[in-house]
């Protein structure tokens, strides 16, 4: 039903035999995505780290919002940035320790930025690969723009992005509204020495703007339980962008519909925001 995704596995992500259906077997339910295997899976978009790093360009101080294992912080660690990163998960912290030379990696809510930073101010604020989505209502939403905007110096931006879900917001079936759909294999990784096929399947709440993603994580060679994860989403529609960030004190500068900068359409597959402090009135 809900890609989310929102890209085909490469070529060398299928593997030569690309399963139809998960296994039956045991399964081991988590609340907790395993760090390493949420990094394995979860790589990114294409385009997304040129895009930030070319985003941070001039930038003096950096923020990265659901910094995860680190991935946008290696790459703007490369061109010589040094990036403070903010995760609430300690396993991937913990993987981006491995991976980060100079980041300072701050265990903390991004709904809390004003009481994690007091007065530090930053000229750039990133959170990509819809990171925004974490946030489950409005209010937590706001919140997190609030305390973005906070942070940012008076000549700063914050940069997000996230899936278009305007398309099956607006015109998807109404009957799959709070269906869970068949679980569908979108690659083969592999993690810590074996290969697992991955499952996705979802389940939409289109009135809550919802989205609950769960993988199933299927070892190749039978090496223990089946891991299951469930990621929730609440999705935004290009609409709400500039009023939401307008109630939180800043202005859309830009929204671009993809990584190579073009301009959002209603053909668009992301939401790429950037905005930047209002203007007092």
């Amino acid at each position: 039903m809900v890609d989310v995704f929102r890209n085909p596995p490469l070529d060398s992500e299928r593997g030569s035999n690309p399963p139809s259906d998960p296994p039956a077997g045991s399964e081991l339910y988590t609340e907790l995505y395993p760090a390493a295997l949420y990094e394995a899976v979860h790589t990114g978009l294409p385009g997304d780290l040129d895009f930030y790093r070319a985003a941070a360009h001039g930038a003096h101080a950096i923020l990265e919002l659901g910094c995860g294992s680190g991935r946008v912080i290696e790459a703007l660690e490369a061109d010589g940035h040094t990036v403070v990163g903010l995760d609430l998960s300690p396993g991937l912290l913990a993987r981006a320790r491995e991976r980060t030379e100079r980041a300072e990696l701050v265990l903390g809510d991004m709904r809390e930025l004003e009481e994690v930073f007091g007065e530090r101010r930053f000229d750039r604020i990133f959170c990509p690969f819809n990171g925004m989505y974490c946030m489950l209502d409005e209010e937590d939403l706001l919140r997190t723009l609030r305390g973005a905007r906070a942070l940012l110096s008076d000549d700063g931006l914050l940069v997000f992005d996230g899936y278009d879900a305007s398309d099956f917001h607006e015109g998807g079936d109404a009957a799959d509204d709070d269906n869970v759909d068949v679980p569908e294999w979108v690659k083969t990784v592999a993690c810590e020495g074996d290969e697992w096929d991955v499952f996705e399947s979802s389940r939409w709440d289109r009135d809550a703007q919802l989205i609950e993603a769960t993988y199933h994580h299927v070892p190749r060679e039978g090496a223990g339980p089946s891991v299951i994860a469930t990621i929730p989403q609440r999705y935004l529609v290009e609409s709400q962008i500039a009023p939401l960030l307008a109630e939180a004190g800043l202005e859309l500068l830009v929204l671009h519909g993809d990584f190579d900068q073009s301009v959002w359409t209603d053909e668009s597959p992301l939401l790429v925001v950037t905005a930047r402090p209002a203007l007092e009135a």
